[in-house]
Protein backbone atom coordinates (compact mmCIF):
# COMPACT_ATOMS: atom_id res chain seq x y z
CA UNK A 1 0.00 0.00 0.00
CA UNK A 2 3.04 2.57 0.87
CA UNK A 3 4.94 2.21 -2.32
CA UNK A 4 1.41 3.14 -4.80
CA UNK A 5 0.84 6.00 -2.15
CA UNK A 6 4.40 7.27 -2.35
CA UNK A 7 4.50 6.71 -6.29
CA UNK A 8 1.29 8.69 -6.52
CA UNK A 9 2.16 11.53 -4.40
CA UNK A 10 5.58 11.75 -6.14
CA UNK A 11 3.86 11.50 -9.81
CA UNK A 12 0.90 13.96 -8.76
CA UNK A 13 3.77 16.43 -7.57
CA UNK A 14 5.85 16.32 -10.58
CA UNK A 15 3.02 16.07 -13.02
CA UNK A 16 0.12 18.04 -11.44
CA UNK A 17 -1.52 18.93 -14.50
CA UNK A 18 -1.38 15.87 -16.20
CA UNK A 19 -2.36 14.16 -12.71
CA UNK A 20 -5.69 16.52 -12.44
CA UNK A 21 -6.67 15.26 -16.07
CA UNK A 22 -5.92 11.73 -15.65
CA UNK A 23 -7.59 11.87 -12.16
CA UNK A 24 -11.36 11.10 -13.63
CA UNK A 25 -10.33 8.60 -15.68
CA UNK A 26 -8.57 6.76 -12.74
CA UNK A 27 -11.63 7.07 -10.39
CA UNK A 28 -13.55 5.25 -12.97
CA UNK A 29 -10.89 2.83 -13.76
CA UNK A 30 -10.31 2.08 -10.06
CA UNK A 31 -14.06 1.61 -9.18
CA UNK A 32 -14.68 -0.74 -12.17
CA UNK A 33 -11.93 -2.75 -10.80
CA UNK A 34 -13.08 -2.71 -7.06
CA UNK A 35 -16.15 -3.80 -8.46
CA UNK A 36 -14.48 -6.79 -10.64
CA UNK A 37 -13.05 -8.14 -7.63
CA UNK A 38 -16.12 -7.90 -5.18
CA UNK A 39 -17.98 -9.73 -8.40
CA UNK A 40 -15.09 -12.30 -8.19
CA UNK A 41 -15.52 -13.09 -4.82
CA UNK A 42 -18.89 -13.02 -4.71
CA UNK A 43 -19.30 -15.56 -7.55
CA UNK A 44 -16.27 -17.60 -6.24
CA UNK A 45 -18.53 -17.87 -2.94
CA UNK A 46 -22.28 -18.39 -3.90
CA UNK A 47 -22.20 -21.72 -3.65
CA UNK A 48 -21.49 -20.88 0.27
CA UNK A 49 -23.94 -17.77 1.01
CA UNK A 50 -26.52 -19.80 1.68
CA UNK A 51 -24.63 -22.14 4.70
CA UNK A 52 -23.30 -18.55 6.26
CA UNK A 53 -26.20 -17.05 6.05
CA UNK A 54 -27.46 -19.86 7.79
CA UNK A 55 -24.90 -20.03 10.28
CA UNK A 56 -24.80 -16.71 11.22
CA UNK A 57 -28.66 -16.43 11.15
CA UNK A 58 -30.54 -13.01 11.18
CA UNK A 59 -27.51 -12.12 14.32
CA UNK A 60 -24.99 -10.69 11.75
CA UNK A 61 -28.01 -8.91 9.84
CA UNK A 62 -29.21 -7.31 12.85
CA UNK A 63 -25.26 -6.19 13.94
CA UNK A 64 -25.04 -4.75 10.30
CA UNK A 65 -28.26 -2.94 10.29
CA UNK A 66 -27.56 -1.74 13.91
CA UNK A 67 -24.23 -0.21 12.79
CA UNK A 68 -25.81 1.41 9.49
CA UNK A 69 -28.53 3.46 11.15
CA UNK A 70 -26.25 3.91 14.08
CA UNK A 71 -23.47 5.75 11.87
CA UNK A 72 -26.25 7.25 10.39
CA UNK A 73 -27.65 8.78 13.15
CA UNK A 74 -24.18 9.80 14.39
CA UNK A 75 -23.60 11.71 11.56
CA UNK A 76 -26.85 13.31 11.63
CA UNK A 77 -26.74 14.10 15.30
CA UNK A 78 -22.85 15.80 14.91
CA UNK A 79 -24.48 17.53 11.35
CA UNK A 80 -21.58 16.19 9.68
CA UNK A 81 -21.89 17.69 5.70
CA UNK A 82 -23.58 15.35 3.26
CA UNK A 83 -19.85 14.06 1.40
CA UNK A 84 -18.22 13.10 4.92
CA UNK A 85 -21.25 11.53 5.72
CA UNK A 86 -21.90 8.88 3.32
CA UNK A 87 -17.25 8.77 3.80
CA UNK A 88 -18.19 7.74 7.24
CA UNK A 89 -21.33 5.10 6.32
CA UNK A 90 -19.31 3.38 3.86
CA UNK A 91 -15.71 3.56 5.88
CA UNK A 92 -17.90 2.18 9.03
CA UNK A 93 -19.36 -0.56 7.00
CA UNK A 94 -16.92 -1.36 4.49
CA UNK A 95 -14.16 -1.76 7.38
CA UNK A 96 -16.01 -4.20 10.01
CA UNK A 97 -16.02 -7.03 7.52
CA UNK A 98 -12.20 -6.87 7.03
CA UNK A 99 -11.99 -6.73 10.41
CA UNK A 100 -13.57 -9.41 11.24
CA UNK A 101 -12.03 -11.40 9.03
CA UNK A 102 -8.51 -10.93 9.90
CA UNK A 103 -9.73 -11.05 14.28
CA UNK A 104 -11.34 -14.38 13.18
CA UNK A 105 -8.87 -15.57 11.39
CA UNK A 106 -6.07 -14.59 13.81
CA UNK A 107 -8.77 -16.42 16.96
CA UNK A 108 -9.81 -19.15 15.93
CA UNK A 109 -8.51 -21.93 14.15
CA UNK A 110 -11.92 -23.57 12.66
CA UNK A 111 -12.98 -21.79 9.94
CA UNK A 112 -16.61 -22.15 10.91
CA UNK A 113 -16.24 -19.55 12.91
CA UNK A 114 -15.36 -17.03 10.75
CA UNK A 115 -18.91 -17.81 8.61
CA UNK A 116 -20.78 -15.33 10.15
CA UNK A 117 -17.93 -12.35 9.26
CA UNK A 118 -17.94 -13.95 5.78
CA UNK A 119 -21.75 -13.26 5.83
CA UNK A 120 -21.68 -9.84 7.25
CA UNK A 121 -18.90 -9.41 4.61
CA UNK A 122 -20.83 -10.37 2.01
CA UNK A 123 -23.98 -8.50 2.98
CA UNK A 124 -22.44 -5.30 3.47
CA UNK A 125 -21.58 -4.66 -0.24
CA UNK A 126 -25.35 -5.45 -1.00
CA UNK A 127 -26.38 -2.63 1.88
CA UNK A 128 -23.72 -0.48 0.26
CA UNK A 129 -25.31 -0.70 -3.20
CA UNK A 130 -28.52 0.01 -2.10
CA UNK A 131 -27.74 2.70 0.04
CA UNK A 132 -25.54 4.70 -2.87
CA UNK A 133 -28.72 3.31 -5.15
CA UNK A 134 -30.96 5.92 -2.78
CA UNK A 135 -28.10 8.76 -2.58
CA UNK A 136 -28.33 8.38 -6.49
CA UNK A 137 -32.37 8.41 -6.21
CA UNK A 138 -32.69 11.13 -4.07
CA UNK A 139 -29.87 13.48 -5.74
CA UNK A 140 -27.59 13.81 -2.65
CA UNK A 141 -24.94 12.39 -4.64
CA UNK A 142 -23.70 12.94 -7.89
Amino acid sequence: VTIPVILGIIFNTIFYKLSKKLDPIFDKLSLLVFLFIIGVAVYQDLHLIPEYIRFAGVKTVLIFILAFFMTIFLTKLFKINQSDKVTIVVETVLQNGGIGIVLGALIFEDAKFIFPVAAYALLQYLFILIYFSYLKMTKKII
